[in-house]
């Protein structure tokens, strides 16, 4: 029964990569738009990188007018928000003392916490993207709880591509990459030893590979979201769906495993459970998860 649950957290996991790896949606019963393959150009844009960098007739090199860059950097810095912005005035005299100690405190922990590096990493890929996402998890520092929160490169994340936002999506899926030695490390996961690695695997992009070895990794797969009820009770007869956590690795290695299966009780102020993420869009646009950005405007020119 244990092995039968993991062959269909596995393929729960591997379904929803096949379902939405392209992120295909359509806009008319004739034009449909592929998410991935458009973050791909529009990267490509961003670093000015020809298909074909000669022309076929004269055979000379075209040169590359970088609009998309100039765009996006453009944007990017005029929405840069630094730890000198943080700066908290009192109305009142007599406020001065405590308005000081708040403001230090603040920018003190935001200073700990790399705000500025995230912040500016978010940007950047919100305006050639349109889109970012950033995870929120915890972790043991000294003995205490700690609050992180991480950016999730989007050829890293499987949605619906129509999903109003990851919170109201059936199922999210966020791939990442990690060392034997982490896997271990994590708290209640389960089947952690001799774990095969590749060092090809590519930290951004399951399609893509390293051209040189730069580290063992494991791929993880996490699926947050609504999964059958019988996963985690064991039960056959449990034919519910419930909002739960799947973790799996080696697909892309082939020694496939599932670490952790669990109900997910993350839950916001309100008591709804969430998932542990939050996504950013430059531009909102009816049916379509994925962002407009700026790099996205320029396309065509």
């Amino acid at each position: 029964m244990i092995e039968d649950i993991k062959k269909e957290a596995i393929e729960l996991v591997k379904g929803e990569i096949t379902k939405y790896e392209d992120g295909e949606f359509f806009i008319t019963e004739d034009v449909a738009i592929a998410i991935r393959p458009l973050i791909r150009l529009l990267r490509k844009n961003y670093w000015g990188i020809f298909h074909v960098p000669y022309d076929p007739v004269t055979g000379k090199e075209k040169q590359w007018v970088p609009l998309t860059r100039l765009v996006v950097d453009s944007v990017r810095k005029n929405s840069d928000l630094d730890l000198k912005d943080i700066n908290f005035r009192s109305r009142r005299k007599e406020s001065n003392p405590t308005t000081t100690l708040v403001r230090g405190f603040i920018r003190t922990w935001l200073y700990k916490n790399f705000f500025g590096e995230t912040l500016n990493d978010s940007i950047l890929q919100g305006c050639i993207d349109g889109t970012f996402v950033w995870k929120t998890y915890t972790i043991k520092e000294n003995g205490k709880t700690c609050i992180k929160r991480k950016n999730v490169d989007i050829l890293n994340f499987y949605i619906d591509p129509t999903a109003e936002n990851i919170q109201e999506a059936h199922r999210v899926t966020e791939r990442s990459l990690m060392s034997p030695v982490e896997i271990e490390q994590m708290s209640g996961w389960q089947d952690t030893k001799d774990i095969q690695t590749n060092g090809n695997l590519h930290p951004t992009e399951a399609n893509l590979t390293q051209p040189t070895n730069t580290g063992e990794w494991v791929d993880v797969y996490e699926t947050w979201g609504l999964i059958p009820e019988r996963l985690i009770t064991g039960n056959k007869k449990d034919e519910g769906y419930i909002d739960g956590h799947i973790v799996v690795s080696g697909i892309e290695t082939g020694d496939m495993r599932v670490h952790l299966i669990e109900k997910n009780t993350n839950k916001d102020t309100y008591g709804k459970v969430i998932k542990p993420y939050e996504e950013f869009r430059y531009i909102k646009v009816p049916g379509r998860w994925a962002g407009v950005g700026p790099a996205e405007m320029v396309l065509k020119l």
